[in-house]
This record gives C-alpha cells, sequence and structure tokens, in this order.
C-alpha cells in the first residue's frame, strides 16, 4: 500500500503542474497556499487513474485515452463543476483537451517513454516544446488580467518545475509498478467520489444527466479491452532506470518557458492564445475519444464454447 500511495502522490503532482501550474498564469497572484489540497486532490484522482490502468489491463493509445478521459472528468465533473458550465463546450474542455490529452498523453506516457527509452537529444526536443506551450499559453490572460511580471512568473516556473524532477525521479524509481489495490482502499475512494458527486447533483440537478452516462459508455469500451486478447502497443509499466540527464533536461522546460513569456512581454504582445489552443485541441480530443470508443469496442473477444448436441440414433 505503501509503494501505492508513494506513487499517486508523485503522479499527482506531475498531472497537477501540467494541468494547474501551466493554468496557473491566468491570474495576476498565485495563492501557493492553496498547492497541498489541490496536490492532495490530484493525488486521489493519480490514485484512481493507476489503478484504472491496472484493472482494465490497458494496453493501448485508445484505452490510455479513454482512462485519461476519466481521470479529467472526474476533476472537472465531481472535484469542481465546470464541466457543467458551458455546456457542451466545456464537457470536452478541460477534461478532454486539457487532461486526457496534456495531463495524461504528454505528463504521464510520453515524457516517461522518452526517458525511459529515449535519447537525451529527443528528450531535451520534448522539453523544449512543452516549455513553448507554455509560454504560448501563458500570455493570453494578458487580454483580461494584470500582466504578470517576468520575475514572477521565473518565480513560478522554477519553483514549481524544482519539484517536478523529484517527482518524476520517485515514480519512476517505483517500476514496474504492480497496482493492485485492496478492497476497502477502492470501497474508501469510489465512495468518497459518489458522496461528493451526490452534492454536486444536489447543486446541479443535470449533473446527473451527464457525467454517469460518459462513465458508463467508457466502461463498456474498457470491459471489452480487458477481455480481448488485443497485443501491447504501449508500455504501460517499465523496467530499467533513467539516467540523471534525462532529469536534468527537465529545466528546459521553465527556461524556455520563461524566454518565450519575457520575450511577448517586452513585445507587449496580447494575442488570444487560449482561444487558438482551444479550437485546435477540443477537436482533436473530441475525435480521439470517438475513434477511442470505436476502435475498444470492436476488439474481438473469446467467445464461449458452444456445447454440440449429439443425436444418437
Amino acid at each position: 500500500m505503501r509503494r501505492r500511495w508513494i506513487a499517486s502522490l508523485s503522479l499527482g503532482y506531475i498531472l497537477m503542474f501540467f494541468s494547474e501550474f501551466l493554468f496557473v498564469n491566468v491570474y495576476p497572484h498565485f495563492d501557493w497556499t492553496g498547492v497541498i489540497p489541490m496536490w492532495i486532490a490530484y493525488s486521489i484522482e493519480a490514485w484512481v487513474f493507476l489503478a484504472l490502468l491496472a484493472y482494465f489491463r490497458v494496453r493501448n493509445g485508445w484505452a490510455l485515452f479513454l482512462v485519461g478521459a476519466v481521470y479529467g472528468w472526474l476533476l472537472e465533473g465531481v472535484v469542481v463543476q465546470t464541466m457543467y458550465a458551458a455546456f457542451p463546450f466545456q464537457v470536452a474542455f478541460t477534461g478532454l483537451s486539457w487532461h486526457a490529452l496534456i495531463d495524461v498523453w504528454v505528463g504521464w506516457y510520453v515524457v516517461r517513454k522518452t526517458m525511459f527509452g529515449g535519447s537525451p537529444r529527443s528528450m531535451a526536443r520534448l522539453a523544449v516544446l512543452i516549455g513553448a506551450f507554455w509560454g504560448c499559453w501563458a500570455i493570453w490572460s494578458w487580454q483580461e488580467h494584470e500582466m504578470m511580471g517576468a520575475n514572477r512568473f521565473a518565480l513560478l516556473a522554477w519553483g514549481t518545475n524544482l519539484l517536478l524532477i523529484p517527482a518524476y525521479h520517485t515514480l519512476n524509481r517505483l517500476e514496474p509498478l504492480d497496482f493492485r489495490p485492496h478492497r476497502w482502499e477502492v470501497r474508501l475512494i469510489a465512495g468518497l467520489h459518489v458522496l461528493i458527486f451526490g452534492i454536486v447533483v444536489l447543486m446541479i440537478p443535470f449533473a446527473a444527466l451527464i457525467l454517469p452516462p460518459l462513465l458508463v459508455v467508457i466502461y463498456g469500451a474498457l470491459r471489452r479491452h480487458r477481455r480481448s486478447p488485443t497485443p501491447a502497443t504501449i508500455p504501460i509499466t517499465y523496467a530499467g532506470r533513467v539516467g540523471r540527464m534525462q532529469y536534468a533536461l527537465l529545466a528546459l522546460i521553465p527556461l524556455v518557458a520563461l524566454a518565450e513569456y519575457s520575450l511577448a512581454l517586452a513585445l507587449d504582445a496580447r494575442i488570444a492564445t487560449n482561444q487558438i489552443i482551444a479550437l485546435i485541441t477540443v477537436p482533436i480530443s473530441v475525435v480521439f475519444f470517438a475513434r477511442a470508443l470505436i476502435k475498444l469496442y470492436r476488439e474481438p473477444v473469446p467467445q464461449p464454447p458452444l456445447e454440440a448436441a449429439v443425436l444418437v440414433q
């Protein structure tokens, strides 16, 4: 159990970094007092994510995206209620287009796959791309909010990134991770979500018509995937160790983000990058979700043997 919760806390920070800290600069001031409760919430959802990966024997990208969708919608539909604010747009944004696509696909899968199997050059390239994305996203807030100074953004970028490195290191050292929780853990986490969602339904009754049907559809697809004999096409667990250089190269993320942010600040570039990014990621994530459901529902499953009736003349 100790290994499971250490993994959940480590992954919780990673997911929180990609989900919140890349978003946080939309406000002029960042409230550090909210980090610990936020980390706990993300760690609980990380536990759910890892448990679903193990239980449904996730072994391809389509199944991974659906588990990422569950994680995203539990965050946006249970922990907070943004999923119901601008229906139906916010069903996809940010549950699918950010949490499933960026937190899970990039933060959990692509980064770790590159750490374990990629060269330092590929790791550097990935870190630069993430930093460039962060710097691009960060400037949209200038359309509506006070500009965050370069010094404050540097503190945010470097401070959060320095904690990201040990989070990845801790999670990677736990590999190969055998995530099989006790029954009481499952009941506790499930009961907590049901309780909170019950309160959400009391406040937003139509939430009961949105989140549960989506989860049921995903459950059916993942259940079929679990029973299917299809071979694995992506690694979920890893073996071996990650070199120190791979971790050190993560420092390129805040370096590139800060350089881009400072340049935009100097040029007084006021671009609604959030709208541009949303117009790209929302359609992509919706297509991925639909494609994932189709792919998994079409996966072959073993048929029960039929008893042949023998007629004796």
